[in-house]
């Protein structure tokens, strides 16, 4: 005759055995699920980025346009000073979707820091710092806060252009 309590010890390993493979099993599919949802918010931030910046690169008078807006806004009409402003607009907010992005751990550090790089250079243009001021506002308080600390912490260096009265052929 069976021991029933011998059987039920056996299902009850049984079963617990089975839990604990498919809790491993559920831990690795999130652990490789977080990793590709970090890996996208990577390559979106980036090529969205990349795109900016080529579209600065590859057309000459809007790049002589930034040079003059990151000196100042005062040398632009307003129609330049419009489509500087939603530039920059448009740059931080993709500056800021980096930030949360890392500061959820959705992206890696090594990206965030070239980011805070690029950030803490950009934001030493006087135009960039105008352009801020007026549309703080646009972003969120814990990114701004961010923005001030990194501003008070860093020295920037040119990236864009070489500063007023420099022409220096250096590169940065």
């Amino acid at each position: 005759m069976m021991n029933w309590d011998a059987v039920s010890a056996v299902a009850e390993v049984v079963g617990a055995v089975t839990v604990v493979a498919s809790l491993l099993y559920l831990a690795a599919q999130i652990r490789q699920n977080t990793s590709q949802a970090r890996l996208a918010a990577q390559q979106a931030t980036i090529h969205e980025l990349g795109n900016a910046l080529r579209a600065q690169a590859q057309d000459r008078e809007w790049a002589g346009l930034l040079s003059r807006a990151l000196e100042g806004l005062d040398s632009l009409d307003r129609v330049e000073r419009v489509q500087f402003l939603s530039h920059i607009g448009s740059i931080f907010r993709l500056y800021e979707s980096a930030y949360h992005h890392y500061q959820e751990g959705a992206l890696d550090p090594r990206f965030w820091r070239g980011f805070e790089r690029a950030i803490a250079d950009v934001v030493g243009y006087p135009g960039v710092r105008e352009a801020l001021a007026m549309r703080r506002h646009h972003l969120t308080d814990d990114f701004s806060a961010y923005l001030d600390d990194l501003v008070s912490s860093t020295t920037p260096r040119p990236i864009f252009a070489e500063p007023a009265g420099g022409e220096s052929n250096s590169t940065a």
